[in-house]
């Protein structure tokens, strides 16, 4: 019996609560210049249909697939999607976003084929890579105005040293730790078991990119904009955001999962001292940012047996040089916290 052939490519995306959207991310897939494909949608956790409109997109293309799981989490969902995949490279795009036709033949092209305007670069045909980017747009779904556009100082396509991409992980505005805008090795995935981190909310990515990095020696870069980067208050980051103001517990619960990304990543770089470097002071600062919206509840005590405390302690002990006033006066008191678990530090205590 006559097997057949895997795809060149997986797309793997998490659906939830966006029935409104989902098509629209599939009609772009079908309109791609490159159609060895397969998408993994996986459902299961929506309450508004999308999941009813998942199969109904499946049925009218092979080479779409629905993976029905009811674990909560966009993490979960895209390590469903991994082991289940049958392409040579796995991209992830959001299912709320927007993709140019030659989204995935401008990522391919960064691993296996260059375009007529990369064979122009030195060096760029001959380069062997084990992930490639690609540019992006952010914009607004309310009026579709684009707000940012993604760029870096370099202009054209070029190759990237890993140590060197592992520091601009950790620049805000560069090329950051998205994982919507790159394309990986299936094998590199599956031999050294590289999954998401399914208890970490914030910065996932980054932490998933940093771990997959550590088996790469180049990444190659195609600036294109070619994909979409949309805005929802709905969305799922904008769910662990509040509303009203005023700071949920539960939200920043959740929130303070992104120090502890930052503790794994500066463990995982001990070879690499320079990101390693970056990774701190970003720890660092994310911890400051974390214990200032502590600081609005009125229970000192409200913390203290928080796991972020172990990481406050941790945060403490880095060399970190305060931006303002403001953060130079919370360090004292981060250390004090970390110490104590509570958030004042009272009269005698320092």
């Amino acid at each position: 019996m006559q097997t057949e052939p895997n795809p060149k490519i997986s797309v793997i995306v998490p659906v939830k609560n966006i029935c409104h959207l989902i098509g629209d991310l599939v009609d772009d897939l079908k309109a791609q210049s490159v159609t060895d494909w397969e998408l993994l949608l996986i459902t299961g956790v929506s309450e508004d249909g999308t999941d009813e409109i998942c199969r109904q997109l499946a049925g009218e293309d092979a080479r779409i697939c629905v993976l029905e799981r009811k674990d909560p989490g966009v993490s979960a969902a895209r390590n469903c999607g991994i082991d289940h995949a049958r392409g040579e490279y796995l991209v992830f795009p959001d299912g709320d976003d927007r993709l140019e036709k030659d989204y995935l033949a401008k990522l391919l092209a960064t691993m296996e084929a260059p375009g007529q305007d990369a064979s122009k670069v030195k060096g760029f045909d001959r380069a062997v890579v084990q992930m490639g980017m690609a540019g992006y747009v952010t914009e607004s779904t309310e009026d579709g105005e684009e707000l940012l556009v993604f760029e870096t100082p370099e202009s054209g396509c070029r190759v990237i040293g890993t140590e060197d991409l592992l520091c601009r992980l950790f620049f805000l505005g560069n090329y950051q730790g998205y994982v919507w805008n790159k394309i990986f090795r299936r094998d590199i995935l599956m031999n050294h078991k590289i999954r998401f981190d399914e208890d970490i909310y914030y910065h996932e990515d980054q932490l998933f990119l940093v771990r997959y990095l550590l088996h790469c020696e180049a990444v190659r870069w195609d600036p294109s904009h070619v994909y979409h980067y949309r805005l929802r208050e709905d969305s799922a980051m904008g769910s662990l955001e509040s509303t009203d103001g005023r700071v949920d517990k539960e939200i920043l619960e959740r929130e303070m999962t992104e120090i502890e990304a930052f503790d794994r990543m500066r463990k995982l770089l001990k070879r690499y001292p320079d990101p390693q470097w970056f990774c701190e002071q970003n720890l660092v600062f994310y911890a400051l940012d974390i214990l200032g919206k502590m600081e609005t509840f009125e229970d000192e005590s409200a913390f203290v047996k928080s796991t972020f405390r172990k990481l406050a302690k941790e945060a403490s002990r880095i060399d970190y040089e305060p931006m303002d006033e403001w953060e130079e006066e919370a360090l004292p008191r981060l250390k004090h916290f970390g110490k104590t678990g509570k958030l004042i530090i009272q009269e005698g205590e320092a």
